[in-house]
This record gives structure tokens, C-alpha cells and sequence, in this order.
């Protein structure tokens, strides 16, 4: 079993490797029991990183390569105050010993289903979408002002909203 402080140890190593000593001090690591289908989150203003105990069963790897993956987020935040999976993350995964690390994991994690209770379609080309969430404000069919429109957004081509019924 992995304890905190053998997480904390690896990802102190792995940041003092490629000079980023300073913030090397500032990070903690936990394992987060209610997170469900992520194998792990940065908690980018926290300096923090969060694991997924349901990646113990996969193998000493794969919590590793997670901890450097949430790494990247925290170095190119901390570099370049850039989220996501960009080019900021990929330079920190190579730095890391990472190069080729994929944006997703591929681990049979479960999956919650959530309800699509919105449908929304559009009139002119019946293309529809379902959402789990109400849209806060009117939309427009892309596809229909992209040729119809020159791009530009048009109310004519506004989206209808129908609330699905479950039984």
C-alpha cells in the first residue's frame, strides 16, 4: 500500500530532477476515496494533488504515472498559468519522463450515467443535442450558422428546448 508520504517523496524527487526545487516544498498529495472515474486531479491554486485509490489494483505504474501526470498541470500552472492538456503540459510531462503521456486514461474506473434531461434541436436542420443541464442562455445551430450565416451567430436559427419525461 502506498502511503501519503510515499506519493509526497516520489513527486519531491521527481520536481527537485528538473530544478523546480522551490515548489518542490509547497506541494502535498492525498488520496481522495470519493473521487470516482479520474484517476487523479491538480488542485492548481492549492499546489495539491489529488489520487484515486481505485488506481491501487492497477499497479505501483500507474499511481506513479498519475502523480507526474497531475504534476505536469501543477508545472505548467505554475510556469505558465495554463490549464488543461496544452503545450504548457506536454513541455511538463516531457520534463517529467513523460513525453508520450496521454491526455486520458484508459482504466476500466466506473463511470457514472447521468440523466440527459434537455433536448435541444434545431428546426432548421433537426440536428440535436442532450444535455444533463439546462442551458442558461439561448443557442444558436452552430452547423446552420456556419453555412447559412457566414459563421456569425443568427436568431433564426435558435435552438428548441423540449424537457425529456422519465417514467
Amino acid at each position: 500500500m502506498f502511503t501519503n508520504d510515499d506519493l509526497a517523496q516520489y513527486a519531491d524527487k521527481a520536481l527537485r530532477d528538473i530544478g523546480e526545487t522551490q515548489v518542490a516544498e509547497q506541494l502535498s498529495i492525498s488520496w481522495n476515496p470519493r473521487m470516482r472515474s479520474a484517476a487523479g486531479r491538480a488542485k492548481l491554486q492549492e499546489w495539491a494533488i489529488e489520487i484515486n485509490p481505485k488506481l491501487i489494483p492497477f499497479g505501483e505504474q500507474e499511481v506513479y504515472t498519475t502523480v507526474l501526470h497531475e504534476l505536469a498541470h501543477l508545472i505548467a500552472w505554475h510556469r505558465h498559468q495554463h490549464r488543461g492538456h496544452g503545450p504548457a503540459w506536454r513541455k511538463a510531462c516531457g520534463d517529467l519522463g513523460i513525453p508520450d503521456e496521454s491526455v486520458t486514461h484508459q482504466l476500466p474506473l466506473p463511470r457514472r450515467q447521468q440523466r440527459k434531461n434537455y433536448r435541444y434541436k434545431c428546426e432548421t436542420c433537426d440536428l440535436q443535442f442532450h444535455r444533463v443541464k439546462r442551458a442558461k442562455k439561448q443557442s444558436a445551430c452552430a452547423a446552420c450558422c456556419k453555412q447559412f450565416n457566414k459563421g456569425k451567430f443568427s436568431s433564426k436559427y435558435l435552438l428548441t428546448e423540449y424537457r425529456l419525461q422519465y417514467k
